[in-house]
């Protein structure tokens, strides 16, 4: 099946369950896909699903196109979050101490991603702090 997914091996376990198939008897291929900041992760699995489901029942090629509005709304994951950093620095300019919270607020249907999205949010400021 064709799927647009940033993660093929997922979905290929997802509709193998789906479909009461072993995970082989299922090949997921993926355009090569830039830029979703993980909108694609998992949120796309439901829908290849229902894609992979109606043609195994059917014996025919099925399609699940959403519209614009509809793939923002159901499959996009920008969490918004709201973070503090404190950083108390030596004299040589080393880091001594660093104090960060991250706090998400609305994460709704997103729940699944919520702590690997906070963790990857604090890994991210790590690069500018490396450089104080």
């Amino acid at each position: 099946m064709h799927s647009s997914t940033q993660h093929p091996a997922e979905t290929q376990e997802v509709v193998a369950q789906v479909l009461g198939l072993p995970r082989h008897a299922v090949t997921v291929q993926s355009l090569r896909m830039g830029g979703g900041f993980g909108g694609k992760e998992v949120q796309a699995n439901p829908y290849a699903s229902v894609a992979a489901l109606g043609a195994y029942l059917t014996k025919r090629p099925v399609r699940v196109r959403l519209n614009r509005s509809q793939d923002i709304t159901l499959t996009a994951s920008a969490i918004p979050f709201y973070g503090r950093i404190s950083v108390a620095f030596e004299a040589d300019g080393k880091i001594k101490a660093l104090d960060a919270s991250l706090y998400s607020v609305r994460v709704g249907v997103r729940i699944c991603l919520h702590p690997f999205w906070l963790g990857l949010c604090f890994i991210s400021t790590m690069p500018i702090l490396s450089q104080s």
